[in-house]
């Protein structure tokens, strides 16, 4: 629950401080080393790094989904993208997919997921 609370506070502090968010899909500036890009979903979900191997995102981007069609990419630095495979998907057990409707995110309850990427196994795959 804490490691909720901190991501919740680092969202907050950016968007206001910063002044930049997500928004209807809008990249992020390379500042925000914590957020990642999740492929394998059309459109693609952001997410936002937790722990070294934990990414939060939205249940409802990866609802239905398996962990071998999912990608997280870690774009920071250009010359050094990281590409991770998913390991588990953790949806909040009283997520319900049937809450949503056209444009009413505001309303979509416990919609929120946590991702469990693959660890680095060697030093040559940690610089890529």
């Amino acid at each position: 629950m804490s490691s909720l609370l901190i991501c919740s506070w680092l969202i907050f502090t950016s968007i206001f401080q910063y002044g930049d968010a997500i928004y209807r899909g809008m990249p992020v500036t390379s500042g925000f080393y914590y957020m990642v890009r999740i492929k394998g979903i059309m459109p693609e979900c952001s997410g936002t790094i937790i722990s070294n191997v934990h990414i939060l995102t939205s249940a409802q981007c990866v609802y239905n989904k398996t962990r071998n069609n999912l990608l997280i990419i870690h774009d920071r630095d250009p010359m050094h993208v990281q590409h991770r495979h998913v390991r588990a998907i953790f949806l909040h057990p009283l997520y319900n997919h049937r809450h949503r409707g056209i444009y009413t995110y505001a309303t979509t309850y416990n919609d929120i997921a946590v991702l469990k990427r693959v660890r680095i196994t060697n030093r040559a795959e940690e610089k890529s």
